[in-house]
């Protein structure tokens, strides 16, 4: 890294992933009236999002963004989106 912010001087280290959050309902604690019992309400579907998210070494700045589903098209565009940020600066991409 250092070779290249030499070779580089206004260069940007980025270091970009990718995750999925699934939203379950868990058993838990909680308070309720005495006598009633509480109702919770659970969807049979998993719902979910994806995200892309990058953070640029140098400075401490953060991109993300949700997506619905994540592929290579989503991934492609992610990373146009990204690379937009930094129009006229060499990226090293980790």
């Amino acid at each position: 890294m250092t070779d290249f912010l030499q070779d580089h001087p206004n260069g940007q280290i980025v270091a970009a992933d990718e995750m999925s959050l699934y939203l379950q309902a868990t058993v838990t604690r909680l308070w309720a009236a005495r006598g009633q019992t509480p109702v919770v309400r659970v969807s049979g579907q998993r719902d979910h999002v994806h995200f892309y998210g990058a953070l640029n070494l140098c400075n401490g700045h953060e991109f993300a963004l949700p997506r619905l589903e994540m592929n290579s098209v989503e991934t492609a565009a992610f990373l146009r989106d990204l690379f937009a940020c930094y129009p006229d600066q060499p990226i090293l991409l980790l």
